[in-house]
């Protein structure tokens, strides 16, 4: 009789044992679940290539030919094409919404999209501008004004496009005086410059300063639902569009 209960302990072990292993096996081989993301527009402009686009907007060819209907990887000049990107999680320290008032929090990891961006090893190459700490003060202060309810990646963005005039010949050659300039930025006209720009707004210009740009070089953004000077905006090009803005030059 004792040896039978000895089999039948050793049989229910080994028979917990086998449920353990499957259930652990099943859980593995679950599918993750998929980030949810949203889609913008991008405007082909020379130099654009479906492998450039996915490094750039953080994504993949196969991702990038999927959702256009591309059954290779030849695009053309002028060509809009469909980007998916992550929403996976918000910026550091700042809920969506709202266009100012500093509010904080514990870091919140990237989203997947501005992540793509951010360089791995210091400035980009040719495409950082060393900025004082007043200077990209008064950067972020303008992009909490201008974009402080878009997506992270719009933030970025709006200071790419400050930082790209700061290239141009044709706009003033200070910092301080691109976004002083009259004419040019609403909140400004508006006197909606926050006194401390939210962390976000301060992240998306510390990336900008690096030489992350989202826009492929914008010199313009607007919202083309609100827009006043139809006749000018209709002159400019529209590289990509994020959020509720459209970038431009």
């Amino acid at each position: 009789m004792a040896q039978r209960m000895s089999r039948f302990r050793l049989l229910a072990s080994c028979l917990l044992s086998v449920a353990s292993l499957a259930a652990t096996l099943a859980a593995s081989a679950a599918p993750a679940e998929p980030q949810p993301t949203e889609v913008i527009t991008h405007t082909v402009a020379p130099g654009d290539t479906l492998y450039s686009l996915s490094r750039r907007y953080g994504t993949t060819v196969a991702a990038l030919q999927a959702l256009n209907g591309l059954s290779d990887t030849l695009i053309r000049i002028g060509q809009v094409l469909r980007i998916p990107v992550s929403q996976a999680a918000s910026p550091p320290g700042e809920a969506e919404g709202g266009t100012g008032g500093g509010v904080t929090g514990a870091p919140a990891p990237q989203t997947r999209a501005v992540a793509a961006f951010q360089p791995a090893d210091g400035p980009v190459a040719g495409r950082a501008v060393s900025l004082a700490p007043e200077e990209l003060e008064l950067l972020a202060r303008l992009v909490d004004a201008e974009a402080g309810g878009e997506p992270f990646l719009g933030q970025v963005g709006v200071a790419a496009v400050v930082l790209n005039r700061l290239r141009s010949p044709g706009f003033p050659s200070s910092l301080s005086a691109i976004v002083w300039q009259p004419g040019q930025f609403k909140a400004v006209a508006d006197d909606r410059l926050p006194a401390r720009p939210s962390a976000s707004a301060r992240e998306a210009a510390r990336l900008a300063a690096l030489g992350v740009d989202p826009t492929g070089g914008a010199l313009f953004f607007f919202n083309p639902v609100k827009a006043v000077a139809r006749d000018f905006w209709q002159t400019r090009t529209v590289l990509v569009t994020i959020g509720q803005h459209a970038f431009a030059r």
